[in-house]
Parts: structure tokens; sequence; C-alpha cells
């Protein structure tokens, strides 16, 4: 293409990853359409469709958000575009609902979608978690679980423990209390977290309401999360495969 086109901010001619020509603009026209990547756990950023008429191109249609390697397929004169599904909950890179695809076909003036149909079923919903505590065997270190506030049905784990992390965070600003470096948080997805403030004892009530001895060798497990108890630390991951080690000595987040 001759001409530069700006699509969401982007020059389009750099990062196109898929092409598709056919007659997408209507009978005997010459269109094409592309798709645009970028450096995330989701390559292909959005679409756009593009028309040539007088020897020049012109864009028809941008659609952003794809998220899959290879959304488009060319279906005669009309272009079907498969995206996956996000439940309530999943994580940007995460999403476990399947995924479903509609047909986009010209309406003589523009390109037109058609009704989403589920094209792949979804992973079997993440039971949800009951709260509740357990500590080490040394009492040294103890957890808190929970399915999340009603508004926020995702899952959480936060460990305190009462040594210390080591090494601890580097020292924040804080309004709502002290700044925390006795505890981490593990969302059932994504990364590790230690919050800037503690304003209250989080998990550590634990030990006053009789939170049950997770035993070296033993594991707890609920809403993809799992911790294993060693002599070494405990050791906790998500389904995505982040997670953390604690210990009196060290403390680490992966």
């Amino acid at each position: 293409m001759a001409k530069r086109f700006f699509v969401w901010g982007n020059d389009v001619r750099t990062p196109v990853a898929q092409v598709l020509c056919g007659s997408f603009a209507g009978p005997g026209s010459e269109a094409m359409a592309v798709t645009f990547t970028a450096p995330t756990c989701w390559p292909v950023q959005g679409w756009a469709v593009f028309r040539r008429a007088g020897g020049e191109w012109g864009l028809v249609l941008a659609e952003p958000y794809v998220f899959l390697d290879a959304p488009l397929v060319a279906v005669g004169s009309e272009i079907q575009e498969t995206r996956p599904v996000f439940r309530v909950g999943d994580s940007r890179c995460n999403p476990s609902g399947g995924s479903r695809a509609r047909l986009w076909r010209w309406n003589g003036s523009r390109p037109t979608a058609g009704p989403w149909k589920q094209v792949k079923p979804g992973a079997a919903p993440t039971a949800r978690v009951a709260s509740g505590y357990f500590k080490t065997p040394s009492g040294n270190i103890v957890c808190f679980h929970s399915p999340g506030p009603k508004d926020m049905p995702e899952a959480y784990l936060v460990c305190g423990i009462k040594s210390g992390l080591n090494p601890a965070p580097p020292r924040r600003t804080c309004r709502d209390g002290d700044p925390v470096s006795d505890r981490v948080i593990l969302p059932a997805n994504g990364p590790v977290q230690v919050p800037p403030c503690a304003g209250d004892p989080g998990p550590f009530v634990g030990l006053q309401v009789g939170a049950r001895v997770l035993g070296y060798g033993q594991a707890w497990s609920g809403a993809g999360i799992r911790c294993d108890s060693a002599v070494t630390g405990l050791t906790c991951r998500n389904a995505s495969g982040r997670g953390f080690f604690l210990s009196r000595e060290r403390w680490r987040a992966f």
C-alpha cells in the first residue's frame, strides 16, 4: 500500500500478521483483511478491512481486541472472526470460556457482523474455595484463603510470615496503616502482590481462631491455587503458574 494508515495509533504497514484477500466489500470488489500484532501475551490485537478503489486503498472497517494467533478465515466473500470468551474473574492472558465465532458480510455500504456462535466449549468452572486459615507447623507462616468479595469473584490467598519477608520489600509511603513487610497476596490468576499497607492483622488472625496445621509434606488446594508445606518452607502457585516461596531465611516470587 502506498498510503499509510494509522489504526489505534499504530502504523498498520509493519505489524501485520495475517492477510486475507477477497471480495469482502461487495461483488467484484478488491479487498483485504489484515490482523495487527503487539508484544503481549495475545499477539494479535485487532484487525481491519481495506478496499481498493480508484487505484488507492481505503479503510472500511477496524476492529480491536481479537487475542488469537490467526483469528480470521475467508468464507467465500465473508470473513469469519473467532475470539476467546472471557469469564468474570479471568485475567487478560487466561480466558477460560472457550471461543466463539461470527461472520462479517457486506451489507451494501459496510461490513456488518452476524451473531456470535460458540465454537469451542469453555473449561469447567473452578469451584469457589471456602474461606479459612491454615499455618505451617512452626506457626511462623499463616495463610488466609477467600473466594473474594461478591463484586470480584476471583479467589485469593494471603500469607503472612511472623519473622518478616527476607529480603524486605522496599519501604513505601503508606497512609492507611503501617508499611507491609510481613505478607504476600496470591490471586487465582496473575502475579504475587505485596500490599503497601497493613491496617489490620490480616492472616495472623488465624493464630487466634485456630488455623489448622498444614503438616510438612502436606498440600492445600482450592480454586486453582495450591500450597505445599515442607521443612524448607511454603510454596504456593496459582493456575497461571505464578506464586511464591516463603521461609524464615528468604522469600521469592515467581
